[in-house]
């Protein structure tokens, strides 16, 4: 086996650390190891154990890895962690990581329907704090155009409260603009998150590039933006038996696309229908009168109705 000296152990935590490593809201990464896992993960993990509350919205396009990477981090969040060796920068380094992570925890803490998200808020007791909880397409519910609804202004007013009961909330989106700024005002230290594809995409293997930024402003509004606190890289592939499992409810997500867009084109022909009414009393009342002055007339009864 070979044997690294302190000096050369050093200097490749220190290429490490100035790559990879920020501080985030409190949480410092491990100090001398290398974090083997999601470093989304090990957030969730350290604001679960000092009590603390952080929101994330996930954005990218279609089919980049959204809910592949709430996923995963949940999963290692929920998993087992354990400290062993790995190696970087041709040395061998301590490392901590998720050795098994839980998916079967993902599972109940991942919703779409607002009923579903209901049934997972009042299921879990009051008082017993849960690391994390994914709301996956939020913005086909929480939709910016859709403030007024009564739902909507009820996840505003509940995410206020939300730190109590979860450490952790993911929202995933294509466009944080989908999600009503009423919600995101109520998270207005939120985390977002911008995946891109790395490379390009196999049958077996999808990588992909976090960003995570941070935004900031001044008190009174004059100037704000955003920097940079870390980047996790990851495959999107997820486990055959989570990907079985979420397969079906994802089709579910389209069903109900298909649904709201049925209503809403009956609506658009009901009132086409009413709005081709008067003309066709019009048409009509032309065939029986015949003569200009009898139409002349009932144009202008008519026109004291329509």
């Amino acid at each position: 086996m070979i044997e690294f000296t302190d000096y050369e152990k050093k200097l490749a935590l220190k290429k490490y650390k100035r790559k990879f490593i920020r501080n985030f809201r409190g949480f410092p990464l491990p100090k001398d190891m290398i974090l083997d896992s999601l470093t989304l993960a090990w957030y969730i993990r350290a604001a679960y154990r000092l009590d603390d509350f952080f929101a994330v919205i996930t954005e990218g396009v279609q089919r980049i890895g959204k809910t592949s990477l709430s996923s995963q981090a949940s999963a290692e969040a929920f998993g087992e962690w354990e400290v062993y060796e790995v190696k970087k920068y041709g040395v061998n380094l301590p490392a901590v990581g998720c050795t098994k992570p839980n998916y079967d925890k993902v599972k109940e803490h991942m919703v779409f329907l607002p009923r579903e998200f209901l049934n997972v808020v009042t299921r879990l007791e009051t008082g017993k704090k849960q690391p994390v909880l994914i709301w996956d397409d939020a913005g086909f519910w929480l939709y910016a155009l859709d403030w007024y609804e009564p739902f909507v202004k009820a996840v505003n007013k509940y995410i206020q409260l939300a730190g109590r009961q979860f450490s952790c909330i993911i929202f995933t989106t294509p466009s944080q603009h989908l999600i009503s700024s009423k919600v995101l005002q109520a998270m207005p230290d939120f985390c977002l998150c911008r995946i891109t594809k790395i490379g390009f995409d196999t049958p077996r293997r999808k990588l992909r590039q976090a960003k995570f930024y941070q935004r900031w402003d001044y008190p009174d509004g004059t100037k704000g933006g955003v920097y940079l606190y870390w980047v996790d890289r990851f495959d999107a592939m997820l486990p055959d038996e989570f990907y079985r499992w979420y397969k079906p409810i994802s089709d579910g997500y389209l069903e109900q696309g298909k649904k709201l867009l049925k209503r809403e084109v009956r609506r658009l022909d009901r009132r086409a229908a009413r709005e081709s009414k008067p003309d066709e009393v019009m048409e009509q009342a032309y065939k029986l009168a015949g003569d200009p002055d009898k139409l002349k007339e009932i144009d202008e009864i008519l026109n004291q109705f329509l």
